[in-house]
């Protein structure tokens, strides 16, 4: 049986100012989020995945590429 792992995007800009951004354009990651994101990429060092799904969101776009790379 497989494992399906969720993950949230990480801090953005939008979070930063306050705003429930939802599906706004131009929504990214804080300098805050981006560290996250890089922090979060250690859990997953050396684990295996099959797949890897993102929303299209800008954020969690970023998000993906820094926890698992391009």
């Amino acid at each position: 049986m497989g494992v399906a792992i969720l993950i949230r995007h990480g801090h953005s800009t939008a979070n930063a100012d306050g705003v429930l951004s939802g599906r706004l354009p131009g929504v990214v990651l804080s300098e805050r989020g981006e560290r996250e994101a890089r922090d979060l990429s250690e859990a997953f060092r050396g684990m295996a995945l099959q797949s890897v799904y993102v929303s299209p969101l800008e954020r969690t776009r970023q998000t993906a590429s820094l926890v698992f790379g391009d």
